[in-house]
């Protein structure tokens, strides 16, 4: 059977299956395996199959323009994506030992939130959810937008701490500690004085929710600085691969708010307002035992905290920043939205109580990506400033 001359292909149609034409076609074609490997022929008047063997196959592909540079380029790039799969080798075994107490101490939130929708719903009325539900949203979102520095410092100090600059990941430590101080400063100052106004973003005007969201949200707000203190020690540590630390400062918390939680919410009365000041006060904890630990562990000093950053640096982090935070900014504004959109269906509130714990099961998925992103800007950070390291010595020597 005699070939024709093959079409004039691509370089992005040669591929390993590549078609020939006598009107005969080559359908299957793998390279990679043995002498045992066939290659079909397709008359175009009898439809037979041909099975040539591979002498003839090689020739047939060196007539379609297939030559040993496409077959080295194919098993190249076979390799490059084998090599990207798990193959328990020392990087995987890495990535798990960040990644699982990263997962951890993220899906502590969601369930911290789920408990505090359990005892929310002991109060027996759906105003309460509501309530709760709609402050958390709007301290969460302003939080969310603002805490742009977790998202900046983490790079930095693992760049700096793989290279073994310790004065470098305290200056970088303290100033994330001092603008987090100003920053929640300035959150502090646009939401307490207005409460009636941020919780209008997600409350309609005839909700009978305000008097309990309004004291749940005073107590939310006073915890602003401490939460974003306790941001930014727990993005330091992560940044030195220290996950293990975080997940059991977050736990010992989250054990002291499910203790502390019933206690002000039904033994001293104050209902959803206990709630809030339960968050408030171990949010307080978390920000001293955080920044304790990098004090201990050197990763801060105290003259690096109160160290008034430069000029260059708070424009370096105000511009990575910002940029980070647009998505953050459009989620957050998703998320109010959502929010609104369910306390304006009904005043009673129950619309608003079924978002609100749907929103909490979503945010367990939720959470393990985000723990898994962490892990990944942490390991490209060190991997990163260690290839920089040792490119500069290959280039001194």
């Amino acid at each position: 059977m005699a070939l024709s001359k093959p079409p004039s292909l691509s370089p992005g149609q040669k591929t390993a299956a590549q078609i020939v034409d006598t009107a005969a076609a080559i359908d299957a074609f793998d390279p990679n395996q043995s002498g045992n490997s066939t290659l079909k022929v397709v008359d175009e008047d009898a439809f037979s199959e041909v099975q040539l063997d591979e002498e003839t196959q090689k020739k047939l592909l060196k007539k379609a323009g297939w030559s040993d540079e496409h077959e080295t380029r194919l098993r190249d790039k076979a390799r490059r994506i084998w090599s990207m799969l798990p193959s328990n080798d020392k990087l995987d075994k890495q990535i798990w030992l960040l990644t699982i107490p990263a997962v951890v101490n993220g899906l502590l939130l969601p369930i911290v939130g789920l408990i505090d929708a359990f005892y929310v719903a002991k109060l027996g009325d759906p105003l309460a959810f509501a309530a709760q539900g709609a402050a958390n949203q709007v301290f969460s979102s302003t939080l969310g937008v603002l805490s742009f520095l977790p998202t900046v410092i983490t790079p930095l100090v693992a760049a700096a701490h793989a290279s073994g600059k310790t004065e470098e990941v305290q200056k970088h430590v303290g100033e994330g500690m001092f603008l987090s101080v100003l920053v929640g400063i300035l959150g502090m100052c646009i939401l307490l004085p207005m409460p009636q106004i941020a919780l209008g973003l997600v409350l309609p005007a005839a909700s009978m929710a305000y008097s309990m969201a309004i004291p749940y949200f005073f107590f939310r707000v006073l915890g602003f600085i401490p939460s974003l203190i306790s941001n930014v020690g727990f993005s330091s540590l992560r940044g030195t691969m220290d996950t293990v630390r975080p997940m059991q400062v977050s736990l010992f918390v989250t054990i002291i708010r499910v203790i502390l939680q019933p206690l002000l919410m039904f033994g001293a009365a104050m209902g959803v307002a206990g709630a809030g000041l339960s968050t408030m006060i171990c949010e307080v904890i978390s920000a001293l035992i955080f920044v304790r630990l990098l004090l201990v562990s050197k990763l801060a000093t105290w003259a690096s905290i109160v160290k008034v950053p430069s000029l260059s640096s708070l424009r370096f982090l105000g511009a990575s920043g910002l940029i980070l935070q647009l998505r953050a900014l459009a989620l957050n504004a998703v998320f109010m939205k959502g929010v609104a959109a369910a306390n304006h269906l009904d005043l009673a509130g129950t619309a608003a109580a079924a978002h609100i714990l749907t929103q909490q099961v979503f945010s367990v998925g939720a959470t393990i990506l985000f723990a898994l992103s962490t892990v990944a800007t942490v390991l490209a950070s060190t991997g990163m400033a260690k290839f920089q390291e040792r490119l500069a010595g290959e280039l001194e020597g």
